[in-house]
């Protein structure tokens, strides 16, 4: 049983379905999204509790350990804000809600508070049956891409594996710091540890984080080795979230193909929309995600106490 509030307890990874009695009600916000919540949780402070009936998270940021709240419900939500604002006060935290869904700030408009769009962490969702379908959906280009990866790699085969395949774990993480090698020499800023970090707690987990989840990982093999890999999850229909993606493009067309085979996938299991997450204000993550023409966004706001004009 989840504590009630103040009395914060540690994520575990058997929580999965007492978390979903909160969040089976929304759309899945990919913050609110247990597995996401086990695998970013580096450095294993994320802790939850029940405010009124809604789930409250205290997030931990893994880069510069500042911890900040947030919650997901639609029960008296003025009374969830203005106590969790005067607890991160009073815990010395930024007096802030962040990843507060729409739903939740909705309930928000006449409560006296500040309530603005967070659009660096608006989720992207797609429809499932446009990627599946490319050719035919105003993706011409990807489609194009999608069949020159085929052509060019006859041999290349695309197989779905449970997450709990333990033989092909290795085999990911030796693609992932491939395909993380060239990226830092595009980018050497970006933020390599912390992804390679959560993917692999996500492994070391997957039989616990498994029960109750339907995870599954797309591999691209050519001859023995992983050319590309997704990591997704089917959550309460119509929906699957992306946890992870990566190719070598050095194989032209690999994102685009597994792409559309992935859709084709999740539409046999009559899932229709795919979250593929944020794009935190990467303008190449975004620029990219923004090409594959979003069906709609799941949006999330920050709130905060409104400040007072002081007149002399």
């Amino acid at each position: 049983m989840i504590s009630s509030f103040p009395d914060f307890q540690k994520i575990r990874a058997d929580q999965r379905a007492e978390v979903g009695t909160y969040t089976v009600r929304f759309k899945p916000y990919s913050d609110f999204n247990f597995t996401n919540l086990w695998e970013w949780n580096l450095l294993e402070k994320g802790s939850i509790c029940d405010l009124n009936g809604n789930l409250v998270l205290l997030f931990t940021d893994y880069v510069t350990s500042e911890s900040f709240l947030s919650f997901i419900g639609t029960n008296e939500c003025p009374d969830t804000a203005y106590k969790l604002l005067e607890f991160a006060k009073s815990s010395g935290m930024r007096p802030e809600l962040h990843f507060v869904p729409e739903e939740s700030a909705r309930q928000l408009e006449t409560s006296g508070l500040t309530v603005r769009e967070d659009r660096r962490n608006f989720d992207y969702v797609y429809a499932i049956e446009k990627l599946a379908n490319s050719e035919n959906a105003g993706l011409k280009v990807k489609h194009r891409l999608a069949r020159t990866f085929p052509e060019l790699h006859p041999e290349a085969r695309f197989e779905i594996r449970p997450i709990t395949d333990a033989s092909i774990h290795p085999h990911l993480m030796t693609l992932f710091r491939r395909w993380g090698e060239r990226k830092k020499a595009r980018n050497s800023a970006y933020d390599l540890a912390h992804e390679e970090a959560a993917i692999l707690r996500l492994l070391a987990h997957a039989e616990a984080l498994a029960r109750g989840g339907d995870i599954f990982v797309s591999c691209v093999f050519w001859k023995d080795a992983i050319i590309g890999f997704g990591i997704d999850e089917i959550v309460q229909k119509p929906y699957a979230i992306s946890h992870f993606v990566k190719g070598d493009v050095e194989y032209k067309g690999i994102y685009e193909f597994m792409n559309e085979k992935i859709a084709q996938h999740l539409l046999k299991h009559n899932v229709q929309l795919w979250n593929w997450e944020q794009d935190l204000d990467m303008e190449g993550l975004r620029k990219a995600k923004s090409t594959y023409h979003p069906a709609e966004f799941l949006k999330k706001y920050i709130v905060s106490e409104t400040q007072r004009e002081i007149t002399v």
